[in-house]
């Protein structure tokens, strides 16, 4: 996936979500892309889709989860 669809999708997630759950969002975001994500900088895409580049800190903590994590779809 390209820079600009990774932002578009992060900005999607974060506006959607409530904001007590945005670190959590971040985090999701980074276990379901992060094949994608190895190839760009987390923070750049963070201050890109959020404005603050510290979200960066929540996509790389997804990308280290996501070998031992398995997302449900919620009902």
């Amino acid at each position: 996936m390209s820079f600009d669809g990774l932002v578009a999708e992060l900005r999607a997630d974060f506006a959607t979500a409530a904001p007590a759950d945005r670190d959590l969002a971040v985090q999701i975001f980074g276990i379901r892309h992060a094949a994608e994500l190895g190839r760009h900088s987390p923070n750049a895409i963070a201050h890109a889709a959020t404005g603050l580049e510290s979200y960066g800190i929540e996509i790389r903590r997804g990308m280290r989860l996501a070998p031992y994590v398995l997302l449900r779809v919620r009902k």
